[in-house]
């Protein structure tokens, strides 16, 4: 009796040892990520058959949404709109984030959670080594339209810094991995450099592990401001510009005023009239038409430019060798309401190689906290949250 009640103690301290060694796990979706939902009491709509009335509703995503007509209805009240240097949702819209804290609505995108899946493979491979989902396990959404300035004065960081604190006190005083994805790791890393003090996140934080992060920006969101990019979501791609325009993260992940990365003298978009660098943005929106596009480049933060360390122990996870827009080139009568013929470069398939790698700098700015590059050769932007050796990476980082 006394050696059973030995072993079975025994089993016990191993077992509490093995859970209390896992890092607790905070992620940080990117763009289009997690779910959102709308609320409206409107004067107007762009049809009949779009409702000016309703409690809250998923706008994203939803296939009802996307029909057709309907799509419509989903442009308007998805859409934000500037005026005066500051960005608003159309009048009579209320949009809000579902979920925070949970996992549920960054695992599948559609709330029947069944049709669009996305970092369901990454919370199923990390629930079967012993995460809990709500407690070890759990995510911070976000409204992905918007920059990391205005998700500041929405009180996103607050929200996050609160999480992270209590997943640290939940966990045996275990400090934090926040694992980002796309936009979700600039997002993070603001909050990181310009929000938290170096006490903080020495105390509460582990590890930062971005993939696929969007570092220096990206051509694919020159595509989208300037004529559209559905992006495989059922619209045409001037129905894409209009809601893209109005949406303050495309500005932000256009490509950075950097000329270690962007060349000032090779252009980005090809024209018959003329040609236009990352350096000539102003000249661009004059000439697509869109003025007011350059007011909004304008109003970002522009904290990428610097690439600031985060003076956190860092794994810099992206894929290669994935053909990637790297410039824009458009036929008389093309530019700009009509699809360019893109030419590749390396990169994700999403993000520019250049981009990717420019993590690299924090080797040097951060000789204190070890930084890890690791590219996965033939891995899109968006199979490294499903793809088999990233998702092992990344949990050995967590359980080691």
């Amino acid at each position: 009796m006394l050696l059973r009640n030995v072993f079975a103690l025994s089993l016990l301290t191993v077992c509490w040892s093995i859970t209390t060694a896992l890092s607790p796990v905070l992620i940080v979706p990117g763009i289009l990520g997690n779910q959102l939902q709308a609320k409206l009491d409107k004067d107007y709509a762009p049809h009949e058959w779009c409702s000016t009335q309703s409690d809250w509703y998923t706008v994203w995503f939803s296939l009802e949404q996307l029909a057709p007509y309907v799509v419509d209805c989903f442009l308007n009240n998805s859409r934000m709109l500037f005026d005066d240097g500051k960005y608003s949702n159309c009048e009579g819209v209320q949009v809000r984030v579902p979920g925070f804290g949970d996992t549920d609505t960054v695992e599948h995108l559609d709330a029947e959670e069944f049709l669009i899946p996305y970092m369901h493979d990454l919370v199923e491979l990390f629930t079967k080594h012993g995460y809990v989902k709500g407690v070890s396990l759990r995510a911070a959404p976000y409204d992905w339209r918007l920059s990391p300035d205005l998700l500041q004065q929405g009180g996103y960081y607050d929200n996050l810094q609160n999480l992270a604190e209590t997943m640290y006190k939940d966990n045996n005083n275990t400090s934090v991995t926040i694992v980002t994805h796309s936009l979700g790791s600039p997002t993070t890393l603001y909050f990181l450099t310009q929000v938290v003090s170096q006490e903080w996140k020495d105390k509460y934080l582990k590890a930062f592990v971005p993939l696929s992060g969007v570092w220096k920006g990206t051509v694919k969101a020159v595509i989208a401001v300037v004529s559209g990019n559905p992006d495989g979501i059922p619209i045409t791609p001037l129905e894409a510009r209009y809601l893209e325009r109005g949406n303050p993260a495309n500005y932000f992940l256009m490509p950075v005023l950097d000329n270690k990365i962007w060349s000032s003298t090779d252009p980005v978009v090809v024209t018959p009239e003329r040609n236009y660098t990352v350096f000539d943005y102003q000249a661009l929106f004059n000439d697509m038409k869109y003025p007011m596009g350059y007011s909004q480049y304008q109003a970002l933060p522009t904290f990428l430019t610097e690439l600031a360390a985060p003076h956190v122990t860092t794994y810099c996870y992206y894929g290669t060798q994935v053909e990637t827009p790297l410039k824009l080139v458009y036929k008389e009568g093309q530019f700009p309401d009509t699809q360019p013929t893109v030419l590749k470069g390396n990169g994700d398939g999403t993000v520019n190689d250049a981009s990717l790698e420019a993590c690299s700098v924090w080797k040097v700015a951060q000789p204190s906290h070890p930084v890890e590059l690791r590219g996965f050769p033939g891995v899109s932007h968006f199979d490294m949250v499903t793809n088999d050796d990233v998702l092992q990476a990344v949990l050995e980082i967590v359980t080691n």
